[in-house]
């Protein structure tokens, strides 16, 4: 499994290429535990959206999380977070094989 994470603003283009079915040969729109990258990037709790997108015989995910704190309206910072996929996708593989 490979796990890639990118921070971004332009939630109105995401959203358009998360339900783009053009490109994609099916779309789905469903929730699913994502609990270990939760916890090590510290998003548990966190809004999400999960998609998942099927091309050309390949299936994948985009997990899209809010990262604004409702308590404080300040942005969760993610130090490291590519690192932090990187530790989980080893451990998932290792796991899994």
């Amino acid at each position: 499994m490979i796990l890639k994470g990118s921070k971004r603003g332009e939630s109105m283009q995401m959203a358009r290429h998360l339900l783009n079915a053009e490109q994609n040969e099916r779309v789905e729109v469903f929730e699913q535990a994502l609990e270990a990258i939760e916890k090590k990037l510290n998003m548990e709790n966190q809004p999400r959206v999960l998609v998942f997108h099927e091309k050309e015989g390949r299936r994948h995910a985009h997990a899209v999380y809010s990262r604004i704190n409702s308590e404080t309206m300040t942005t969760i910072d993610l130090p490291y977070f590519k690192n932090k996929l990187m530790d989980v996708s080893k451990a998932l593989y290792l796991e899994h094989g």
